[in-house]
């Protein structure tokens, strides 16, 4: 079982902005705008907050790509529904 595309995809995007952070901090440090404390700080908490938000995002795809609770739709007074290709296999019968 390969890992699915959107996964790689949004990897390699959460890396390159983590990436172009370091290095536009990098550049701030080399024009004297930060100073070396700012810089090391900076090194490590941009790749922190880019591996959080990259483990929401992919809780938040893993939930939507295999759901684990499904809904119940009420219908017309015909008791619990759900529409078609809809957690067909869960849904209480």
């Amino acid at each position: 079982m390969s890992i699915p595309g959107p996964i790689i995809h949004a990897t390699l995007v959460f890396m390159a902005i983590v990436a172009a952070f370091c290095v536009m901090q990098l550049c701030l440090r080399c024009l004297g705008v930060c100073s070396k404390d700012d810089s090391s700080i900076a090194f490590v908490l941009y790749p922190l907050a880019g591996f959080c938000c990259w483990l929401l995002w992919l809780c938040t795809w893993m939930h939507q790509w295999h759901p684990l609770l499904c809904p119940v739709y009420e219908g017309d007074g015909d008791g619990p529904t759900s529409p078609p290709g809809i957690c067909q296999d869960v849904s209480p019968q």
